[in-house]
């Protein structure tokens, strides 16, 4: 990876050995957060609530981002590190919602796709209704994106109607 893309993934990347369980990225990644306070502390379990977003999520994924999830998968399951200089859009997206995580150990980036997210992915995707169910959900994404170009807001009614 070259150093502008070093820079870039800088502020995302957790230094260490690379662990590959869901519950032990997400503990790698909150080492280095302040605590939350806990009288506003979500009741509800991180690990499961990650999980039911990403299932959704999969869902909205156009073919750049489903190709960038197959790298994810391939890389984490043969625990190869990352050299690739693109994939910066997706990277952020994933990274942001917690679904894949970025170990840097020996000048080297390893990309995380947790075992137990790469599980719901391949279900998802292996599920024979998965692709006309996405392509429904990406055109409805392309009517609102159109209508906030035009309008500059929509009404919900007029997004659920389609």
């Amino acid at each position: 990876m070259n150093e502008e893309m070093k820079n870039f993934y800088d502020y995302l990347t957790i230094r260490g050995e690379p662990v590959y369980t869901l519950a032990e990225c997400v503990a790698a990644a909150n080492q280095n957060k302040e605590p939350i306070d806990d009288e506003y502390e979500d009741m509800t379990d991180p690990i499961t609530e990650i999980k039911e977003r990403f299932r959704k999520a999969v869902y909205l994924c156009d073919e750049t981002k489903l190709a960038f999830l197959r790298l994810a998968a391939e890389l984490s399951e043969k625990k190869a590190h990352w050299e690739e200089n693109v994939a910066h859009y997706p990277f952020r997206v994933f990274a942001h919602n917690d679904f894949v995580y970025l170990f840097e150990k020996d000048d080297s980036y390893y990309l995380v796709f947790p075992v137990e997210l790469a599980e719901i992915f391949r279900e998802v995707t292996a599920d024979e209704d998965f692709a006309g169910i996405n392509a429904k959900n990406l055109e409805l994404i392309s009517y609102a994106t159109a209508l906030l170009e035009l309008y500059g807001a929509y009404e919900i009614n007029h997004f659920t109607a389609v």
